[in-house]
């Protein structure tokens, strides 16, 4: 398979080659895979027209000037995520989105912040004797009479 733009171009190629192999018409080939026959008309004139099939990586202009800025302030603050990194950015002059950082992140240059939240454990219920349970409230008559039977 092809690659169109750095990516994959898609699963059309194989199909098209499987459907020709079984001398199959496209719509009962459509109906057995279980793809929209107009999808896979749609891709067939696509192919036939020479353009390539499938959708690619969209150019990302925003993102491509974003992402050493984003990067340089995810390596001075790790533990950070794209929001605040986009509030930096803001505070220093770099006006982009918060989508835009956060793609800047997916892209890989930037560290991804760390899995672990610094003081989540702080919040949580000292180790100890737990209270007791109360019993969930019965949710239907019949669950009230035959709690009362119990």
């Amino acid at each position: 398979m092809e690659e169109v733009g750095g990516a994959p171009a898609g699963p059309y190629e194989d199909l098209e080659v499987i459907r020709e192999d079984a001398a199959m018409p496209t719509s009962r080939f459509c109906a057995l895979i279980g793809i929209p026959r107009r999808t896979y008309a749609r891709w067939q004139a696509t192919d036939r027209a020479g353009r390539p099939v499938g959708n690619g990586p969209w150019p990302a202009p925003v993102v491509d000037v974003v992402e050493p800025v984003a990067a340089k302030h995810a390596a001075d603050w790790p533990a950070w995520g794209h929001p605040k990194i986009d509030t930096l950015m803001a505070v220093d002059g770099h006006v982009a989105s918060v989508s835009s950082v956060q793609r800047a992140y997916a892209a890989g240059s930037c560290s991804s912040p760390s899995t672990t939240r610094g003081n989540a454990g702080s919040s949580r219920r000292p180790a100890g004797p737990r209270s007791p349970r109360r019993r969930p409230r019965p949710n239907s008559p019949v669950e009230a009479l035959a709690a009362l039977v119990r």
